[in-house]
């Protein structure tokens, strides 16, 4: 499993434990979920695996308050979002070029 700790040391942020961990553990259900496995201490989550869940929380520290907005312009300054959609499906990209989904009939 991934810690708290290993996360903090993969993502520059200031946000405070509780909801880190909130998006740690949502990040976490959304890759097991994704590769129908879980990984504990018989099944030890993989560097790679732990990249992509950190590059995920960090994804959704971003998208905080910004759900759906394409792009936007003020003072001669723009950004762009994609939407949490877009998003998952980068990640499920990613995830398949690991190559550890299992399949469940």
């Amino acid at each position: 499993m991934m810690t708290l700790e290993e996360l903090r040391a993969r993502v520059d942020t200031n946000v405070e434990d509780v909801p880190l961990q909130v998006k740690l553990d949502d990040a976490i259900d959304f890759v097991e979920g994704y590769l129908n496995q879980s990984f504990d201490d018989d099944n030890p989550m993989p560097g790679r695996v732990k990249r992509i869940i950190a590059k995920y929380v960090n994804s959704e520290l971003s998208f905080d308050g910004a759900e759906g907005i394409k792009s936007e312009s003020l003072a001669g300054m723009s950004q762009t979002f994609e939407s949490r959609e877009e998003r998952d499906n980068a990640f499920k990209s990613l995830l398949r070029a690991t190559r550890l989904r299992k399949l469940r009939w």
